[in-house]
């Protein structure tokens, strides 16, 4: 058997399992069902609607740092 042949049987055995292992990857890279998003602006409280940076300390509370401070 020459090279190229053997080449080409190399590959239709690899094929196969690099489509399984693309459908494995895609079908478990997903969110999580249950993920919310709250979305908030200066109406809610926030000094403006850019936000640069969100914290969530020990205690539970979210700070949000804006251009204006946080």
């Amino acid at each position: 058997m020459s090279y190229p042949e053997k080449m080409s049987t190399a590959f239709k055995r690899v094929i196969p399992l690099l489509i399984l292992a693309a459908v494995v990857v895609f079908e478990t890279n997903g969110q999580h069902p249950d993920l919310t998003f709250d979305h908030y602006n200066v109406e809610d409280g926030l000094s403006q609607s850019t936000v640069w940076n969100i914290f969530e300390d020990s205690k539970g509370f979210i700070w949000f740092c804006t251009p204006d401070g946080l």
